[in-house]
């Protein structure tokens, strides 16, 4: 009944949804244009690139957009966002923060934020995740490495978190974290989110044609930049079956905010 509805029929947010889903498309659009003015790629991550596969657009339930982005990118972004909310006159509007964990000291990823003068609450967001590259000195498949990058996750992180070794010096644990899992510096032929926001049996790996060059694909009236092979990279976050509708919808619970 679900892929009937929300597949074949045109089914529109409406109210609160609908609103908070117009904010999320002006933050989207006001960073894409920082982001072609100063040269800076992202694409669209998680939902974000489901919703115009398969549905043209949004998730009917979502609220909010997801993109990602090389790493080095992260602090382009942040230069330049930052500038243009204030040659704008928006900063009783928008905010963009650098979310860090581990102390405060490592990038988890970063939000820029629509709120109200008036309000302290969150109206609409986009969280924006880093990337890296992956070395593959043993040339395994790409389903043998991500089940060893679990692995090895499983166990480091386990390790570090009972001794709090995140907590005592967490530049140098994610610095360690990075090298476990083969992050590298430089170009190469696989990507991965970054270490800090690893999670066990939840590794996404891509390989380097899957991700670039990026193109820009259709999300309802406007055009974003996406993976070059946006199929291989949804089969990877959701599984083959990624254009039938789930049995559990994930909602962030932000509509009491905006209601109010």
């Amino acid at each position: 009944l679900f892929n009937d509805l929300y597949i074949f029929h045109e089914t529109t947010p409406k109210s609160a949804l609908k609103d908070m889903q117009d904010l999320c498309m002006e933050l989207m659009i006001f960073l894409d244009k920082i982001c072609q003015k100063y040269d800076i790629e992202y694409w669209l991550d998680y939902g974000s690139l489901l919703g115009p596969v398969r549905h043209g657009g949004f998730l009917p339930w979502d609220d909010d957009f997801d993109l990602g982005m090389l790493k080095h990118n992260f602090d382009k972004l942040l230069k330049y966002t930052r500038k243009e909310i204030k040659e704008n006159n928006l900063e009783d509007y928008l905010i963009i923060k650098d979310m860090k964990k581990y102390d405060n000291t490592v990038t988890g990823f970063i939000q820029l934020i629509s709120q109200s003068p008036k309000l302290p609450n969150m109206l609409a967001c986009v969280d924006i995740l880093p990337y890296e590259y992956l070395k593959n000195d043993d040339n395994l498949e790409k389903e043998e490495l991500k089940n060893r990058i679990s692995d090895q996750v499983e166990k480091t992180q386990k390790e570090f978190l009972e001794k709090e070794y995140f907590k005592i010096n967490p530049v140098e644990a994610n610095e360690k974290l990075n090298e476990i899992v083969g992050i590298v510096p430089h170009e190469s032929d696989y990507i991965i989110p970054s270490a800090v926001n690893l999670r066990p049996n939840r590794i996404r790996i891509y390989k380097h044609e899957e991700m670039f060059p990026l193109q820009r694909i259709q999300f309802e009236n406007h055009k974003f930049l996406a993976a070059n092979k946006e199929k291989e990279y949804l089969k990877m976050t959701y599984g083959e079956e990624f254009m039938k509708m789930p049995k559990k919808i994930k909602i962030h619970g932000r509509m009491p905010a905006l209601i109010n």
